[in-house]
């Protein structure tokens, strides 16, 4: 009975998650892109297993497609199919780019939302197939290099995030910091924050990554930026996670010793910006 009743919760708790995430979407891009089901969107009825969504990504169109499985996403992950003129992007690639993407992410939380957001970044990035007339592909000469807004600057990012229990994404955050060779901290539990500085663009590549994961709620609180130049910006050697429980349940975060280690290295002054207090 037990079994039963839990098995009963679940699908319950899996069918509010697909309904919010299909008005969601439909809220969030009711100008860019098209959701297409069969039925009525209603809820006191069973949300669409099957959908799909039609995009337009640097003037090509896309679409993909969604067959929802009944305990998605508490217990299982939807199966997703993109497709995409031939001519255009190696379809098959870009399949097996977004599948293990998806399987990356958390379950228990919607992902279909943040699998377009994906989408939109692999296509901005990806080598189309299909060039110009003129075979330049639009490309600036060798010689040529784009003037970015993070060039020759430092920056630190100030993340807050609902919650971050995983070990798999706690291992991801330390990871990527340190891979893109940034300092700073993570807290994890509720909520958690990741505070990262270094080289702007790679400050910036970063946050794009991490916000691509599966979270809960995840905001850029902050930014900082200043000349390369500026010796005193940088404030943290390496990048590490901080653990600072408040309760027996190792849940919940004790941001009065977030807000000492701040106070240490002189940025206590964004600790009401970061925990918008």
């Amino acid at each position: 009975i037990f079994i039963r009743c839990r098995m009963a919760d679940q699908s319950q708790a899996a069918i509010e998650e697909q309904y919010n995430e299909l008005v969601l979407m439909s809220a969030m891009y009711e100008r860019d892109l098209e959701l297409f089901f069969t039925g009525e969107l209603d809820i006191d009825a069973p949300p669409p297993r099957n959908y799909s969504v039609k995009l337009e990504v640097s003037g090509s169109i896309v679409e993909l497609f969604v067959a929802v499985p009944a305990l998605y996403p508490i217990m299982q992950y939807p199966e997703i199919r993109l497709s995409a003129d031939a001519d255009e992007f190696d379809v098959t690639e870009l399949n097996v780019h977004l599948r293990a993407w998806l399987h990356e992410q958390e379950l228990g939380f919607p992902m279909i939302s943040q699998l377009i957001e994906e989408i939109r970044s692999v296509l901005h990035s990806f080598p189309p197939r299909r060039r110009s007339s003129d075979g330049t592909g639009g490309s600036t000469s060798s010689g040529e290099t784009a003037k970015s807004e993070f060039d020759d600057k430092f920056a630190r990012y100030w993340i807050l995030s609902h919650h971050m229990y995983s070990q798999a994404k706690r291992h991801e955050v330390i990871k990527h910091a340190k891979a893109y060779g940034l300092s700073g901290f993570s807290t994890p539990g509720k909520p958690a924050v990741i505070v990262v500085e270094g080289e702007a663009k790679l400050v910036q590549d970063y946050w794009s990554y991490i916000r691509t994961m599966s979270w809960h709620k995840i905001t850029l609180m902050e930014e900082e930026f200043a000349p390369i130049a500026s010796p005193n910006f940088l404030r943290f050697v390496g990048f590490k996670e901080m653990c600072y429980d408040a309760g027996a349940d190792h849940k919940r975060v004790d941001i009065s010793e977030v807000r000492k280690l701040l106070e240490a290295h002189n940025l206590g002054e964004h600790f009401r910006n970061l925990y918008s207090i």
